[in-house]
């Protein structure tokens, strides 16, 4: 399973992260985190990607960034 991630929105103070599982070019599900920082955004939307997928949440794992347009 790869994992992508994008930042969706930044403003003062707040950003929002989308994080989205894909496996064998099909996309498994998305979740969107917001924080702060976009770390803690990204983090938020990995941990409720997780629980969706029904997996145990991990510690921080490697997060490819989505490729841009």
């Amino acid at each position: 399973m790869e994992l992508k991630a994008r930042l969706v929105h930044a403003d003062a103070g707040a950003r929002v992260v989308e994080v989205s599982a894909w496996s064998e070019g099909h996309c498994l599900g998305r979740a969107l985190g917001e924080a702060s920082n976009a770390e803690a955004a990204e983090d938020r939307a990995l941990e409720r990607l997780q629980r969706r997928l029904g997996r145990p949440a991990r510690a921080a794992s490697p997060v490819a960034p989505a490729p841009l347009p």
